[in-house]
């Protein structure tokens, strides 16, 4: 028998090789249908499939596969792989060929791999293991990019360099179309359609021209390989290896997915409910881009992104022993969506730092705010304007003893919204931030001026933590969010 796993090589390059929002759902929502192409070449191949709603029975299928009845079985599917058992090299070869025709028809730009193993269904882990070598060999055989073929005189794509195989009428306009935009934009605009209630980014902005900040919110499931292991349990037996890690997708796929979404949707209908000021009704609206497995990513209106990842989190936790970290970029609507993913994906690596060291089930979140189109590596932009060690980032969305919880910081907040009469206003929380850029010394000067105003203030410090240095680095994470999540909300 052979053991083989699918994956689509640099999804998130793919996903964000646009800009264009239509396109990006598009890219997204291809590489969720490009796994169900393996079944649909399988069948144009005449090779009849176990799915995985079939009670897996290892001597079954081996039975099957003996009397020549059943080619493939499905194993599971989840994380961004698809895992599956085939009677013979020869079935997976004839699979593989017509699985990549449709790749190429279907998703031009995307770089499906699978890798295979002989496995002789003895030892589940064994075979797995090996399966895993195989992928590893393949991933550095693997040349990174893409070919795309194109005569010297051919009109190219500026952002892609891809050829130009197409103009369509687009917002009043034209557009030119590469072969894989075609596709994103038809896929885009076909869920577009199917999802009335997400909208255009353009859209999700609070005053268009005055301001457009939007939000990417890229949020990831912690202690993912620790907890397969517990449930394996060194176990070595395929229809119990097989059997729980089916059972584990599904629970991922709830618990992140179908929980996250529900908990977008209640957020949004709180949201309006509200009913903020001054804000149009599709300024409270999300656009979920990545939903698989315990990945996570959307985009709404910068003002509510605190509220959505908060929310998220939360109900992430609620789920049995699950928890999730998120990296929030807030960016202006007319700056490259991929660019600013690229920068929470690396603060939600930063937030996942405190789980790395205890496999805590934890929910922590880190923010960057975009200014100036500064990107690039995240640490490397905060080490350049040194501000690294003055952040308390990233903060524990529930309560604990650190030096930032939203619990804890929530008191903070209160107060300073209700003493800005009498010094903590926008104005002195600046000052006492651009003094803690130049020094430690400076800030504490600040911070005793405004304190000399408003004496109870210290108070209120102290009860938010007793050091002095925590106190400073809340105020300055507090003061770069000051204006969207504090400032301003009429509530």
């Amino acid at each position: 028998m052979i053991l083989a796993q699918y994956t689509i090589r640099s999804k998130q390059e793919y996903i964000f090789r646009s800009n264009r929002l239509l396109d990006i759902v598009g890219g997204t929502e291809m590489i969720r249908d490009a796994f169900d192409w393996v079944f649909a070449a399988a069948e144009q191949e005449g090779v009849t499939c176990q799915p995985a709603d079939v009670p897996f029975k290892l001597q079954a299928v081996q039975d099957a596969f003996a009397a020549g009845t059943l080619g493939m079985a499905e194993l599971f599917r989840g994380g961004g792989n698809l895992t599956v058992l085939y009677r013979d090299r020869d079935t997976y070869l004839r699979v593989n060929r017509r699985f990549s025709r449709l790749v190429l028809e279907n998703a031009p730009g995307m770089v499906p791999m699978a890798a295979c193993c002989e496995a002789n269904g003895q030892n589940y882990s064994a075979d797995y293991s090996a399966l895993m070598a195989a992928v590893d060999a393949e991933k550095n055989r693997m040349l990174p990019g893409r070919a795309d073929y194109a005569a010297p005189f051919a009109l190219r794509d500026r952002t892609t360099n891809q050829p130009i195989v197409c103009r369509v009428p687009f917002a009043g306009g034209q557009r030119e179309l590469t072969a894989e935009s075609r596709k994103k934009l038809e896929k885009g605009q076909r869920s577009d359609k199917r999802n009335d209630g997400n909208r255009l980014l353009d859209e999700m902005t609070t005053e268009w021209q005055e301001e457009s900040l939007l939000a990417v919110i890229h949020a990831d499931g912690n202690n993912m390989g620790v907890k397969i292991q517990q449930k394996l349990n060194g176990s070595i037996d395929y229809d119990f290896c097989v059997s729980t890690m089916r059972a584990f997708t599904a629970e991922i796929a709830d618990a992140f997915t179908r929980t996250g979404e529900t908990s977008l949707r209640d957020t949004m209908a709180y949201l309006q409910k509200e009913g903020y000021p001054g804000l149009k009704e599709t300024a409270y609206h999300y656009r979920i881009v990545v939903a698989d497995g315990d990945d996570f990513t959307f985009i709404c209106n910068a003002r509510f992104a605190l509220e959505y990842t908060r929310n998220y989190l939360k109900a992430v936790h609620q789920k049995k022993d699950y928890s999730s970290c998120a990296g929030i970029c807030i960016f202006h609507s007319g700056y490259p969506v991929a660019r600013a993913y690229a920068l929470a994906e690396q603060a939600c690596d930063n937030a996942k730092k405190p789980v790395h060291e205890t496999h805590a089930e934890e929910c922590w979140l880190d923010f960057h705010y975009l200014h100036s189109g500064i990107d690039g590596n995240l640490d490397n932009i905060r080490s350049w304007q040194k501000t690294d060690a003055l952040m308390a980032r990233p903060w524990l969305v529930e309560d604990g003893n650190t030096v930032f919880t939203l619990e804890k910081a929530k008191a903070l907040i209160k107060y300073i919204q209700d003493h800005k009469d009498q010094g903590t206003n926008r104005s002195n929380l600046k000052k006492i931030a651009a003094a803690l850029e130049e020094s430690r010394g400076a800030a504490k000067m600040e911070l005793a001026r405004v304190q000399y105003r408003d004496p109870d203030f210290a108070d209120a410090l102290c009860a938010f933590s007793p050091n002095e240095d925590y106190q400073l680095k809340a105020l300055y994470d507090i003061t770069e969010i000051y204006d969207l999540w504090i400032a301003g909300r009429g509530k």
